[in-house]
């Protein structure tokens, strides 16, 4: 995975194009991927791309 071994603020942006476009998350499986995302990039979370990421995917899984 590129936030571990690469380019943080690059695997942000993937990231955020990945989720384009949901409106929320309905698969089970899905919103736990995107808990472990989330936990994935706290040692990132001052860049502004991981901030946004992980805002994004709090918005996303709130509702699930």
């Amino acid at each position: 995975m590129i936030m571990r071994t690469g380019d943080p603020s690059e695997a942000a942006q993937i990231g955020s194009r990945a989720m384009a476009g949901l409106d929320r998350v309905r698969s089970h499986r899905l919103a736990d991927h995107l808990r472990d995302l989330w936990t994935t990039t706290a040692d990132h979370k001052r860049l502004d791309e991981v901030a946004e990421l992980r805002d994004r995917i709090e918005s996303l899984v709130a509702t699930h």
